[in-house]
C-alpha cells in the first residue's frame, strides 16, 4: 500500500511532493518506536542511541569488582575517575569524597565579609579558587546573575547560599538546595527539593537548580538537551559525597550529557539522591595539579571547595 501511494505521487511530477511524503513517512516510523505516555524514555532512548556505548561507571567502593583501579586518591579520602570517548565524543569527570574523614575540610566562596556590596560582589573561577586557598579541587554551585557584559565581575547568587551559618542569599522554593550541618567534626549532608525547608543547623547551603535523583529514583525532567553539566550527589548513608562536572561546551569535544544521564552516572557511582548546580558555560572544575576546565574558565558566583588537613 505504502509503494503504490509513494509511486503515485511520484508520478506525478512533483518532487517537492515527493519528499514530503518521505520526510513524513521516516517521521512515523521513528516516533511510533518510542511509547507515546514516556517522556523519560523517549528522552534515554534517544542519548542511548546516540552514544551507543556504556558510558556509567561502577561504584567507587565496590568490592566485587577490581574498580578501584580506575579511580584516583586526590588526598586522604578524595578519590576521581572520568571518562573520555573520541566515538561519540563525551567527556566527564567524577569525584567521590568521604565526608568522615577527620582531615576533611569543606570550604566556599565567598564568605559574608568578602561580598562588598549588599547583593553583589566579584566572582571567581574555581582555577582562582584553588589558586588562593590550599584546597584540592573546587567546583562551580549556584546559579547567578551577572551585568549585562560580561567583562564585569560582578555577581549575584539566585537562590539559596548559606555561609558559616550566615544567609548570604535567600531561598527560592522552585529550586533544589545542597546543605550541610555539622556533627562534631563530621559534615551531614542533605539535598532539599525545596530550598526554604533548609535544616535550622545549617552551617553550608548551595541552591542549584532541579533534585534529579530522589531516594534512588530518576526525576522527570521537562527537557531532553544535551550541555555542559555540575551535578551533586549523596549516598543513602550520607556518608559520601559525588561531583560530577560534564564537559560540553566545545561540543567537538564533548557533546554534553541530559540532566537523565547525570542521574544515571551519580546513581551509578553509589549516590542515592542528587540535584543540578548550575550548567552550561558556568560548568567548571579544577583539581589542584590537573588540567580540566583551566584558567580562562567564567567567573562563578559562589564555590564549593574541599581540602584536607595532610596530603
Amino acid at each position: 500500500m505504502l509503494t503504490k501511494i509513494a509511486t503515485a505521487v511520484w508520478s506525478s511530477k512533483r518532487p517537492f511532493l515527493f519528499l514530503a511524503y518521505i520526510s513524513l513517512l521516516l517521521t512515523f516510523f521513528s516516533c511510533t518506536t518510542v511509547p507515546k505516555d514516556s517522556i523519560l524514555l523517549e528522552c534515554n532512548q534517544e542519548t542511548h542511541i546516540r552514544h551507543g556505548i556504556n558510558f556509567y561507571p561502577q561504584s567507587w567502593n565496590d568490592k566485587t569488582t577490581s574498580v578501584t583501579s580506575h579511580w584516583e586518591t586526590l588526598a586522604q579520602g578524595i578519590l576521581y575517575t572520568n571518562f573520555s570517548s573520541s566515538q561519540i565524543p563525551l567527556r566527564w569527570h567524577l569525584v567521590a569524597i568521604d565526608l568522615h574523614n577527620p582531615a576533611l575540610q569543606i570550604l566556599a566562596y565567598p564568605t559574608r565579609e568578602q561580598i562588598a556590596e549588599k547583593d553583589s560582589f566579584t566572582g571567581k573561577t574555581t582555577w582562582q579558587f584553588l589558586r588562593d586557598t590550599k584546597a584540592t579541587l573546587a567546583v562551580n554551585a549556584s546559579p547567578f546573575k551577572a551585568p549585562l557584559t560580561q567583562f564585569l565581575p560582578q555577581r549575584s547568587i539566585v537562590g539559596l547560599f548559606i555561609n558559616q551559618g550566615h544567609l548570604i542569599s535567600p531561598a527560592i522554593s522552585r529550586y533544589s538546595a545542597l546543605c550541610f550541618e555539622k556533627q562534631g567534626q563530621l559534615w551531614l549532608p542533605s539535598i532539599i527539593s525545596d530550598q526554604t525547608l533548609y535544616p535550622p543547623q545549617t552551617e553550608l547551603a548551595f541552591g542549584g537548580f532541579f533534585t534529579i535523583l530522589q531516594s534512588g529514583q530518576m526525576q522527570r525532567m521537562p527537557a531532553c538537551s544535551l550541555d555542559a553539566r555540575t551535578a551533586i550527589g549523596i549516598s543513602q548513608d550520607k556518608r559520601y559525597l559525588f561531583i560530577l562536572y560534564v564537559e560540553g561546551n566545545n561540543k567537538k569535544e564533548s557533546i554534553g550529557l541530559t540532566y537523565e544521564e547525570s542521574a544515571l552516572i551519580l546513581q551509578a557511582a553509589g549516590a542515592w539522591d542528587a540535584l543540578q548546580m548550575d550548567g552550561g558555560g558556568s560548568s567548571s572544575l579544577s583539581i589542584r595539579g590537573k588540567s580540566i576546565t583551566g584558567k580562562l574558565h567564567r567567573r562563578g558566583a559562589n564555590i564549593l571547595g574541599f581540602a584536607t588537613t595532610f596530603q
